[in-house]
């Protein structure tokens, strides 16, 4: 049977990994979803990759989707000379300049006029995710600073420039930015993720500059927005209605709001993405500790655990296997955490979790509009939890219905079966999905079940005497429109067998929930 973890795994690609042998190592390791970070690299460098993801997903028949991380307004430090790290002595006095050249100990710069611009004396700048802090001390002009170094450190080139309670009015989208979304429309990336949004305007002009630039009318790829300022929180909202999912980004979200809030803020984002029924990614230093060392730290082992047990669909690997040591033990590692967190799930052990879920007084204007794809999705939960259900089959050609049928959080496998490409890798970021291409050939609902639980079964998911429930939204097929069957894997037809298909009723305590 096939690894049965249900939440998935998010791995950055860098100089360590950007290439075929470990990226294979990395997908039998248990990688869902490459992510391939636009603030470092050029669409060259990119397109190389997604050519190699590409071939090697559907070499392995897998469903790794891939992932383009676009910068957004992220202000940075520029390069220095000879490309090397500078050390910041504490104490020492440095200048803080709009320019492209390269800077040195003494001498920063950034391309963001509008950041140094508006500077006060007395302001903090944290560099580096707030490994370093500067104060303003002067202004020397319209674009230049002068700064003391409050906290020193090792500063790499174009690392992050953060200055907590600064607001901005800035484009979502800045030129670098844009010219890589024209580059993603060209390449098969199935999502896109936008750093510091400010609100769910952000998102509709992204969505609105990719349909725009659209030579080869592709679908667009699944928007993600990054939570990551106390900007974004004012309008979450509608940020989580407007984006197709959500990431919390805990590295900035850390440095432009009190640590002690981020993990708080982590558990209302994860909350309301699973009510909205979107996928969420939780992210940074999950696996700090092993950019360098063979082993994590405990804090990290139950940073992942209690990740999975709020509700994360998928875990992000930033540096951990972008420029680790070990790449592939990282990997290995997170995937056995968050097993053993599966295992323990507390909110979703006993058998009526689900219903008590869907009776909070927050569900309570949701329930009341409830659609029929709606209904199914809940009950099938219901149902495969009530008959130890080995599966639930999705059959799905949006993906809307496994969303669904995910964000009830089953303790089975979801099963997608779908002829869409786009949708095939789409789903594998949520939460317990497992999905797979079928083309139907079935002339009756009976067939075309009998198909996919055929499919389902030489995938290693179903033996004989199995219970497994399938449902449907809106498709196509004959007789499978909104539809819930409840049966036993050995009462199907198969090719050459005329067995009679027997259904068992859908009983009304699992409706009466709904």
């Amino acid at each position: 049977m096939p690894s049965m973890r249900l939440s998935k795994i998010v791995a950055t690609l860098g100089p360590v990994s950007d290439n075929p042998d470990t990226i294979k190592a990395l997908i039998n390791a248990g990688v869902n979803v490459f992510r391939l970070n636009f603030s470092h690299g050029n669409p060259e460098k990119f397109k190389v990759l997604v050519d190699c993801i590409d071939t090697i997903r559907k070499e392995l028949d897998v469903p790794v989707a891939i992932l383009g991380d676009i910068q957004g307004p992220k202000f940075r430090v520029g390069t220095f000379e000879g490309g090397e790290p500078v050390h910041l002595q504490k104490g020492a006095t440095l200048k803080l300049v709009v320019g492209e050249g390269p800077g040195h100990a003494g001498l920063l710069t950034t391309k963001f006029i509008e950041l140094v611009s508006a500077l006060n004396v007395g302001q903090a700048v944290l560099l580096d995710d707030g490994a370093m802090q500067l104060e303003v001390t002067k202004r020397l002009g319209p674009a230049e600073v002068e700064c003391k170094v409050l906290q020193g450190g090792l500063l790499k080139e174009k690392k992050g420039i953060n200055v907590p309670g600064l607001k901005i009015d800035i484009e979502p989208l800045t030129e670098k930015d844009k010219e890589d979304c024209r580059f993603v429309m060209t390449q098969c990336f199935d999502f896109l993720a936008l750093s510091f949004v400010q609100s769910d305007e952000d998102i509709r002009y992204l969505r609105c500059y990719l349909a725009e630039h659209n030579p080869e009318d592709r679908l667009l790829p699944a928007i993600i927005a990054k939570i990551e300022n106390p900007q974004s929180l004012t309008c979450i909202e509608a940020i989580v209605e407007e984006a197709d999912g959500i990431m919390v980004a805990r590295g900035d979200m850390g440095v432009e709001m009190d640590l002690e809030r981020v993990p708080f803020v982590q558990k209302q984002l994860i909350d309301m993405a699973n009510l909205a029924e979107k996928p969420v990614i939780t992210a940074t230093q999950m696996l700090e500790s092993m950019i360098t060392s063979a082993t994590p730290t405990r804090a990290e082992v139950s940073d992942i655990a209690n990740a999975i047990c709020d509700g994360s669909d998928a875990l992000m690997l930033s540096a951990e296997t972008a420029a680790g040591q070990f790449p592939i033990e990282t990997v290995k590692t997170m995937s056995r955490i968050m097993l053993e967190a599966e295992r323990n799930l507390p909110f979703w052990h006993r058998p009526d979790d689900v219903e008590r879920v869907f009776r909070d007084p927050r569900m309570v204007a949701y329930r009341d509009g409830m659609e029929f794809h709606e209904a199914i999705a809940q009950t099938a939960v219901i149902a495969a939890r009530r008959s130890d259900a080995r599966a639930i089959m999705v059959m799905s050609n949006s993906g809307s219905m496994a969303g669904r049928v995910s964000k009830r959080k089953p303790r089975c496998p979801v099963v997608v079966l779908t002829n869409s490409l786009h949708t095939y890798y789409r789903t594998n970021l949520f939460w317990g999905t497992f999905p797979i291409k079928v083309r139907f050939e079935g002339e009756s609902s009976d067939e075309v079940i009998a198909q996919a639980e055929n499919e389902v079964s030489r995938a290693g998911f179903l033996s004989n005497h199995d219970t497994v429930v399938f449902c449907a939204g809106q498709t196509q097929l004959l007789g499978l429109t909104n539809v819930l069957k409840i049966h036993r894997f050995d009462q199907v037809i198969r090719p050459g067998r005329h067995v009679q298909v027997v259904t068992s009723a859908v009983h009304t305590d699992f409706l009466s929930t709904c």
